[in-house]
């Protein structure tokens, strides 16, 4: 229920409501840099899945950073990945009355920055 740590934050706690129908708890923020000359975040932490399966449920957010939304425990739901390039957390789930598949973390990249001789 608890979302994941990203790169500079942790993720929050998710809460327990009335008949396990909690809400779950968002990813933390990945980290902005300018290495490739725009502003680009990544490594956000993935969503925590909220128990119940009722889609009011809150859905809960992956970090900033390419993290995942979870999904709750509707099956015809489906939770998120994380965004390509990024190194963000795939999203959670709680199975209720089944369990589906978690998502995916996104894939990392990598920059490499040199400088030239003059």
């Amino acid at each position: 229920m608890g979302g994941g740590g990203g790169a500079s934050a942790v993720g929050t706690n998710g809460t327990q409501g009335p008949s396990s129908a909690g809400n779950a708890g968002s990813g933390g923020a990945g980290v902005a840099t300018s290495i490739t000359g725009s502003s680009v975040t990544r490594a956000g932490g993935g969503g925590g899945g909220a128990q119940g399966t009722s889609p009011s449920n809150d859905r809960n957010n992956g970090g900033v950073g390419g993290g995942g939304s979870g999904g709750t425990g509707n099956a015809t739901l489906s939770d998120g990945n994380g965004s390509a390039n990024t190194g963000g957390g795939g999203g959670g789930v709680v199975g209720n009355p089944v369990c589906i598949a978690s998502g995916s973390g996104g894939s990392g990249v990598v920059i490499i920055r040199y400088k030239f001789q003059n």
